[in-house]
């Protein structure tokens, strides 16, 4: 490199040539253009996205139109005294409402600790929540963390029926967009403790329950006001996900649950260190375990009572309301009804003892078969059905005896008779077997009804001998018709005798 005078003239008039300056210039201008292109790529991308918010707000439900309450709730039916005797419920009415004046506030703080640690002081959406799950989602890859508040997540589940039905990113993208300014405008609307009083009877519990009070008593047969701290963090932590965290289906991972929920309480001072201790060694899944038991036991099937009850309620709703069978008994179902019946339970124990009791069957106890099969042919496409008169006839024909029937020393027996016919209609047929259905009952079969006589109220029914295994199964003591015979005799002639000719039930007459 040289440092003369003459190479520094030189480097000069290159540095001033036209040449250079037009280069120069020509750069400048190709920059200019790429930052004028840049800024509108942002201006146009900025109006793409608000277009599309804006078409997505535009879509978004009219907030005066909307409702958070929960729909769907519990009846139940009430015996004589006044106790709970039955719950009728479907799929999403197993509900029992109760107001925010009545929800301890353990159960309140349990449910904001490991939900929405900051819903007092948000306006709906959490944007501290929302910028805490995008890092953790940029850190592990995983964009699936949590951020919903609980007022979101009353938008999710009562306006977006729990985001069922989206197909595509975009789809969820929409329901997030709308559930976030729904949420802002809802809390404008109505105050903390009025949307958190819906969220905690609406949230899905697991088990089919819905909300804080049927889920109390679900797992622990409680009322809320009776649940210890934690009973109440265990049902709070089952809201993120109910199946994993069931408490009776998979006790180690609610525990797991519970005490983060027991944790975040701790750390937000919702709780004492001496409470967080004592919740924290307590056997609330060896409770939860035995209770799960017990309501095993007692099965879901109803007595011919309750079964009588729903047939007159569903005909009393059919001629108010004027609506049709399916819809009378969808009201029965998630109507929230208080049907308090005449049921007396001490007569109704000794009439299902008696009816039951072996003893007073002095020649033995034998079974009634009642079958049905079903037999695919070899085609794969004509179906036989046969029923209990079917076989009747097969055996009929088979022995000879015009006589023969359904009735069976035992059920080993029937069996026998059961697959013996089975067998040869496969034969017959050629084809493969399907299906059956195969319920014996106890022979001779029986039913009692008492009314008190003063007041007209059934007290007791009993539809039949035996388990009740299905609910609304045949009921002799309403379903089965029959000539009144000799029972007719007191009305007919004994009371006449008494009433109004000086006889009596020891007077003898020759006949």
């Amino acid at each position: 490199m040289g440092y003369s005078k003459a190479e520094t003239m030189k480097k000069q008039k290159k540095l001033v040539s036209k040449a250079q300056r037009y280069k120069r210039k020509v750069l400048v201008n190709m920059l200019k253009i790429v930052l004028l292109a840049f800024l509108a790529v942002i201006i146009a991308g900025a109006g793409a996205v608000f277009g599309m918010m804006k078409g997505i707000l535009d879509n978004a439900p009219d907030i005066n139109q909307i409702s958070i309450m929960p729909k769907g709730f519990k009846t139940f039916i009430y015996d004589a005294d006044g106790n709970p005797e039955t719950e009728i419920s479907t799929i999403g009415s197993d509900r029992v409402y109760v107001y925010y004046e009545d929800i301890p506030q353990d159960f309140i703080n349990a449910f904001v600790a490991i939900e929405d640690e900051r819903y007092w002081t948000h306006n709906g959406i959490d944007v501290r929540g929302i910028a805490r799950a995008f890092v953790e989602g940029a850190r592990s890859g995983n964009f699936d963390q949590g951020a919903s508040t609980i007022t979101q997540q009353l938008i999710k589940n009562e306006v977006f029926n729990v985001g069922l039905g989206e197909t595509t990113f975009m789809d969820k993208l929409e329901r997030k967009i709308q559930e976030q300014y729904l949420a802002m405008e809802l809390e404008k609307k109505y105050s903390k403790e009025q949307i958190i009083e819906c969220y905690l009877n609406t949230i899905y519990l697991g088990r089919g329950v819905n909300g804080i009070q049927a889920a109390s008593t679900k797992y622990f047969n409680k009322d809320i006001d009776e649940l210890t701290v934690s009973e109440m963090a265990t049902i709070a932590g089952i809201t993120q996900n109910p199946t994993k965290y069931d408490p009776t289906r998979f006790p180690e991972e609610s525990a797991k649950r519970r005490e983060r929920v027991l944790n975040k309480m701790l750390e937000l001072e919702y709780i004492t260190k001496a409470q967080y201790d004592e919740a924290m060694a307590d056997d609330v899944f060896g409770r939860i375990a035995e209770v799960q038991q017990i309501k095993e036991a007692e099965g879901d099937v109803y007595s011919y009572y309750t079964d009588k009850i729903l047939v007159d309620l569903k005909t009393d709703f059919m001629e108010l309301y004027g609506c049709t069978e399916q819809e009378a008994s969808q009201l029965i179902f998630t109507g929230g009804y208080s049907v308090y019946s005449v049921q007396d339970k001490n007569i109704q124990q000794i009439c299902d003892n008696v009816i039951n009791d072996t003893s007073y069957y002095g020649n033995g106890t034998r079974v009634g078969l009642d079958y049905n099969l079903t037999i695919l042919d070899a085609d794969g496409e004509t179906v036989h059905n046969y029923s209990i008169g079917h076989l009747l006839k097969y055996f009929r024909d088979k022995t000879g005896d015009s006589k023969f029937n359904n009735i069976f020393n035992d059920e080993a027996s029937a069996r026998a008779a059961a697959d013996e016919f089975k067998e040869a209609m496969l034969i017959r047929t050629g084809g493969t077997y399907s299906g059956e259905s195969f319920t014996v009952s106890p022979q001779p079969q029986f039913s009692f009804t008492i009314m008190d006589q003063h007041t007209g109220y059934v007290k007791a029914i009993v539809g039949g001998r035996g388990d009740k295994t299905t609910n609304r199964s045949l009921d002799r003591a309403t379903d089965s018709p029959r000539q009144p015979g000799s029972t007719f005799k007191i009305l007919a002639a004994y009371l006449p005798l008494i009433d109004a000719c000086g006889g009596g039930l020891a007077m003898p007459f020759t006949d």
